[in-house]
């Protein structure tokens, strides 16, 4: 069993957008190129075997590939992979606990919030391609690896999630029943798009309040500015009006600059060629 203790990266709600890539294309882009996979959404990491792989990867001691279930096409063979996932995190003392139940269910919010938190994972972890690792040829390596009867006579070149096929007549399904899907499909899309939007109006509202933040800091430096300047030309003022009787020419001339208004009139409330 692996000694080696993995890095926790921070909590869901406190990963950075820095600490993210854009969307999910360039989530799956990492995944594919990496893994040498052709995973089309996002749905399709509910089966695991990307993140055993990753595992693999970082902590070659902590899965054994040939165990994981490469052509899993259920849920509960989707869920032997995550706990194989599982398992790993609690020997390198990883403090997440997957949600199996909802992962497995191919729901794209769930996995897509999963694949954000695992790259975040995997760079906090990552330190260099292992050399010579060829991923395709390790997971085909491990496909043999497992008893024949377990292993389909025909090896994909790629891996990923099979797409659903109806295992009932579809004439036997009533129209109020299909009307009832698409109303629930159309529902979770309009979800995770909000969901999307709620989160880049999260990251907006987080760069607003930083420039305010900022904008706030500057008046109050300007103001501060401002009332130092006050202060010196109240004391200005006032030297100039207590020792008029010892230069006045001079110093009504510099008491009447410290009135001038910044239009360049003289202030209502001092009228110099009345005093004294």
């Amino acid at each position: 069993m692996t000694t080696i203790t993995a890095v926790n990266p921070p909590p869901a709600n406190l990963i950075k957008p820095n600490m993210t890539l854009t969307g999910r294309s360039e989530y799956l882009k990492w995944v594919n190129d990496s893994l040498k996979m052709n995973l089309q959404k996002v749905e399709e990491m509910c089966t695991g075997t990307a993140y055993c792989q990753f595992m693999h990867v970082l902590f070659p001691e902590s899965i054994v590939l040939k165990r994981v279930r490469w052509f899993a096409n259920s849920d509960h063979q989707y869920m032997d992979n995550f706990k194989i996932l599982q398992k790993a995190f609690a020997e390198l003392q990883v403090k997440k606990l997957i949600p199996l139940e909802r992962l497995v269910k191919g729901n794209f919010m769930e996995n897509y919030d999963f694949l954000v938190w695992f790259k975040v994972f995997y760079d906090a972890n990552f330190q260099e391609w292992p050399p010579g690792y060829d991923a395709k040829e390790i997971r085909e390596a491990a496909i043999a690896a497992r008893p024949s009867s377990t292993v389909p006579t025909k090896t994909p070149d790629t891996l990923h999630a099979p797409r659903n096929t109806p295992t009932r007549d579809q004439s036997n399904v009533s129209p109020l029943s299909a009307a009832v899907s698409s109303a629930e499909s159309s529902l979770r899309n309009k979800m995770n798009e909000t969901q999307q939007s709620l989160r880049q109006l999260q990251i907006e509202n987080t760069k607003v309040t930083k420039e305010r933040d900022e904008l706030k800091a500057h008046l109050d430096f300007s103001y501060r500015e401002v009332e130092r300047v006050n202060y010196s030309l109240s004391a200005v003022r006032e030297y100039c009006t207590e020792n008029m009787e010892m230069q006045p020419e001079i110093l009504k001339i510099i008491l009447a600059i410290s009135y001038q208004m910044p239009e360049g009139n003289q202030s209502a409330d001092y009228n110099f060629d009345e005093t004294h």
